[in-house]
């Protein structure tokens, strides 16, 4: 078979992998809370009311509208690729939704692909590149930037970075291609700051593949004007975003989203995302997002262990003995960096899987003259890709098919209302049974299912843990502006992700977005029992929703419940104050 024809087999069977192992997220598409951030300021740019550019392409994760939560800082990232993508698929099809997840499969083909053509110059095996590219497109620890929407931002760095590195090592004579290489640079950097690394794993290309002159610094000389131009890049791009993120983020490691390199919780942390992504990598072990090192021998297996050192043993073989691989070392080294001190989740390995793959090839590749031990890695390589393909598939199925309580919660909206909320309304839900995660992002939901941007959201309080089942929350109005919650055994319990305020201070607690005070009553270390909230709009203009815990006892009768209570195991009532 001709070189062009392998290639078309190697991308049919890499287009083949990723959407067998896919279909589950474009079979039943669902978006996650914080999805629709995104969507709520496209629908605030289009209504009028958003900043100007470039301001409008900032994304924040804050927690000041939640009182209950102990901090007040702003998580501030500059994201124009990643809302420009939403954007596009808001305008262009019928249902966002939908569009929204085949556009997110779609983006990581063509992120597999890419692949395809960096082994295939890294490779000279046309057979190496093939178990290369098929492995990497299987690879488990990818599901999250395929069904979690919000994923692509990772992928579209990706196909910035796979780009530029596919232009750049064509090599010095086609410097038109070099030039584009330092365009898709500027794209991933505009994307995600972890693609910052990519000039130096070209400059490693050349030093080590290529080995092109005889020094560093003869190397810089000879396309002086290629690496200013990669330096201009990088330093407009972050010159550019410091103006506009300002000093809000500077400086704040907020946990769980982040671990100081200074605090003393560190090195456990390192030591668990290595743990945790080798055993994800090599054995499909499970990494969810926001693990804690306590947690880590829950989610990881011997089997794990054992398969994850050895590859590390054939690994460190490889660097020691190629230049090649060493490049691949040094590149999952470069993209993992930046997200060391960040939680833990499976979408950082979206780059750095280039080199997992990468080095299975080459090791492929290194038995070509060896007919019994490269029938061998073939056979290694298939049940590899073949465990992983399976698993990821699996996971969709889960995943995808699992209701979500926010989307149920919606459900719930569209049977106890008689009509929609009128635009610009404040919406209090007391004992909203979602998690933190679906309790910060509730207001942006409300507001793309409403299509209102001027909807007022507040949560005044989460229901406890299910095995803490308590009664219903009672609600006592004190005058025209003033609510009691009391609640047995709880109105709210500490969260398991942030951290909560110190339910035993009575230090009345408010912020400008509130629109409130909130005051602890009666609480202790554990729980809060009654708390009172004075607003300050009178609450007969807003709308109050409070939820019953479905008890466990009727759990018999959940099937003739409607669907919104199923998933959310809640009944909801609307109060009148």
């Amino acid at each position: 078979m001709s070189s062009r024809g392998f290639t078309w087999l190697t991308l049919a069977i890499v287009t083949t992998i990723v959407a067998w192992t896919c279909w589950p997220v474009v079979e039943v598409p669902q978006l996650e809370p914080d999805d629709f951030r995104y969507l709520s300021l496209i629908e605030q740019l289009q209504a009028g009311l958003g900043a100007g550019l470039p301001e409008s392409f900032v994304v924040e994760n804050r927690w000041d509208h939640l009182w209950y939560v102990e901090t007040d800082a702003v998580l501030r990232f500059f994201r124009p690729t990643v809302l420009t993508s939403f954007w596009l698929d808001k305008v262009l099809w019928k249902d966002p939704i939908t569009g929204l997840c085949w556009s997110n499969v779609i983006l990581f083909l063509t992120s597999a692909v890419l692949v395809v053509f960096v082994l295939k110059r890294m490779l000279k095996d046309r057979l190496a590149v093939l178990f290369g590219s098929a492995l990497y497109a299987a690879l488990f620890a990818h599901g999250e930037c395929i069904w979690y929407v919000s994923g692509r931002t990772e992928t579209l760095a990706a196909i910035g970075f796979l780009a530029g590195l596919a232009l750049w090592i064509q090599g010095p004579d086609r410097r038109r291609l070099r030039q584009l290489a330092i365009v898709a640079y500027a794209f991933a950097l505009f994307t995600k700051e972890l693609t910052a690394a990519l000039p130096v794993v070209c400059l490693l290309w050349d030093r080590w593949i290529e080995r092109r002159e005889g020094s560093l610094y003869a190397l810089l000389k000879r396309d002086a004007k290629l690496w200013i131009a990669w330096g201009s890049v990088a330093v407009g791009y972050f010159v550019l975003r410091q103006v506009v993120l300002g000093r809000t983020s500077a400086g704040q490691l907020i946990e769980p989203y982040f671990v100081s390199p200074l605090s003393a919780n560190f090195p456990g942390h390192l030591w668990m995302q290595l743990r945790s992504y080798v055993g994800n990598l090599v054995a499909a072990e499970v990494t969810p997002p926001f693990m804690k090192p306590e947690d880590l021998a829950a989610w990881s297996t011997l089997t794990g262990w054992i398969l994850g050192s050895l590859a590390m043993l054939g690994a460190g073989f490889l660097v020691v003995r190629e230049p090649l691989a060493r490049l691949l070392a040094a590149l999952a080294v470069l993209t993992w960096l930046p997200t060391c001190f960040v939680y833990v989740s499976e979408r950082y390995l979206l780059l750095p899987s280039l080199a997992v793959a990468g080095l299975a090839a080459l090791g492929l590749a290194k038995l070509r003259t060896q007919p019994i031990a490269r029938w061998a890695g073939i056979a290694v390589l298939l049940l590899w890709t073949g465990h992983q393909a399976s698993l990821l598939r699996l996971k969709h199925v889960l995943i995808c098919q699992s209701p979500r309580v926010a989307n149920a919660t919606m459900q719930h909206l569209q049977t106890a209302l008689p009509h929609p909320p009128a635009k610009g309304a404040t919406i209090l839900f007391i004992a909203y049974p979602g998690d933190d995660i679906a309790a910060q992002f509730l207001e942006p939901h409300m507001r793309c299912f409403f299509h209102d941007p001027t909807l007022r959201v507040h949560v005044l309080s989460v229901l406890p843990q299910r095995e803490r089942l308590p009664q219903p929350v009672t609600v006592k109005r004190l005058g025209p502006s003033s609510l009691e919650l009391r609640g047995t055994p709880s109105v709210m319990a500490h969260g398991n992700l942030f951290k909560y305020v110190d339910y035993a201070s009575r230090t009345p607690i408010t912020s400008p977005r509130l629109g409130f005070t909130a005051t602890v009553l009666d609480g202790d270390a554990t729980a809060c029992r009654a708390v009172r909230f004075d607003f300050e709009r009178p609450l007969r203009e807003c709308l109050v929703l409070r939820f019953h815990r479905w008890p466990a006892d009727f759990d018999k009768d959940l099937e003739h419940a409607p669907k919104g209570i199923q998933i959310s195991r809640c009944s909801l009532e609307v109060l009148r104050p």
